[in-house]
């Protein structure tokens, strides 16, 4: 009775046992499909890839070395055949300034620095070169005494009526005059170059026109003080020729060379398309803008005389990029932050997420520099 009873109690200890064992394998099971590792992913069937190939275009990727930009700008109306005149030295401008607009011919002084003291200068210069020509003109006198009073005493000593004290004497003389006749000529040049410093130096108190043409703008009048190379004078030479002066950041100013075509649009005509070509790029940005200046010249292909300088015109500069990348559909562009962004790549015939470097956007298309290579199939979805 007891044997019986002991063997019934094992036996459902046992079972309980296997039970146990049982409902944790299934629970673990049940875990493992629910934990969303998906450490096997199925093979889509065919079905979901017909699916997919519905849903997505795919698009082969290549890598191109050299891209046709178009870097969109804006500026004003100048003249391409203008350029600023200034005094070489500082001082105070005085009057007789010629006013804008006004004709000149080649030559003409347009503006000149009062100085009070170049008249005195000037005649102590003349004075001083005077003096020195007197002097050198008395130093050949006398070295030419000295020759003929050298050979009066050889003749002398020679017919024994001179002794060789005397001919020494008078070769002394001789070569003394020789070298006052070589000061006084350094004397003469010293007077002559100051006399032409002088010159120079009023040439550097005058602005004048270096050729025929009009005076666009006065920037500084008379009476004003102003320094070295300060623009004082905006001079235009005979013959209008129009030029667009924008500025174009660093990022895309690099690529500029010149030579590029421009397509120009002026506000006052939005119908009317101009022609024209980068003829000049600055060197330094523009403190104010950070931008670079460049000059776009107006080809004569279009009616230009209604235009005005300082009209605002809208400008697309024409040029070639030289860098490896990969051009693609703005609408393949699946999120963006800045230049960054995310596409879809085709692997294994599924679209994967791929981050990419955005390097500029072209119309309705994007060149990118970095995440995508040549072969690659880009999923753009329809």
């Amino acid at each position: 009775m007891c044997a019986h009873a002991s063997k019934s109690k094992l036996t459902n200890v046992l079972y309980g046992k296997y039970l146990i064992g049982r409902t944790f394998l299934f629970g673990g099971i049940l875990l493992l499909a629910g934990c969303g590792a998906d450490p096997i992913s199925p093979a889509p069937t065919f079905k979901e890839q017909q699916k997919e190939e519905v849903l997505f275009d795919k698009i082969e990727l290549q890598k191109s070395s050299t891209h046709t930009i178009e870097l969109t700008t804006s500026g004003t109306l100048a003249l391409s055949n203008d350029f600023m005149l200034s005094f070489p030295m500082g001082g105070k401008i005085r009057d007789g300034i010629l006013s804008e607009g006004s004709s000149v011919r080649k030559g003409a002084v347009l503006a000149e620095i009062y100085d009070e003291t170049i008249s005195l200068r000037e005649e102590q210069a003349e004075l001083g070169l005077k003096k020195a020509k007197v002097v050198e003109e008395n130093a050949l006198l006398a070295l030419e005494n000295a020759k003929e009073a050298y050979k009066s005493v050889v003749n002398l000593y020679e017919d024994k009526a001179a002794s060789q004290e005397d001919v020494d004497k008078a070769k002394f003389t001789l070569e003394n005059m020789r070298a006052k006749v070589i000061e006084a000529e350094v004397g003469v040049e010293l007077g002559r170059s100051k006399v032409n410093a002088i010159e120079v130096n009023n040439t550097n108190l005058q602005i004048k026109a270096p050729q025929d043409g009009q005076i666009l703008q006065v920037l500084a009048h008379a009476g004003e003080l102003v320094r070295p190379f300060q623009p004082v004078v905006q001079f235009g030479r005979q013959g209008k020729r129009y030029a667009i002066e924008a500025g174009i950041i660093d990022r895309d100013f690099l690529h500029v060379r010149l030579g590029d075509s421009a397509r120009i649009v002026f506000d006052a005509f939005p119908q009317k398309q101009f022609s024209g070509i980068v003829e000049e790029k600055g060197v330094l940005p523009d403190p104010k803008t950070g931008t670079y200046k460049v000059k776009i010249k107006l080809l004569p292909d279009a009616d230009l005389s209604d235009l005005s300088l300082g009209m605002f015109a809208r400008v697309k500069v024409v040029t070639t990029l030289n860098m490896a990348l990969v051009k693609i559909p703005v609408n393949a562009l699946l999120s963006g932050n800045g230049l960054t962004g995310e596409v879809f790549i085709a692997e294994n015939n599924r679209p994967v997420k791929r981050s990419i470097d955005i390097y500029k956007i072209i119309d309705d298309n994007l060149l990118i520099s970095n995440g995508l290579d040549n072969g690659e199939l880009l999923m753009v979805r329809k």
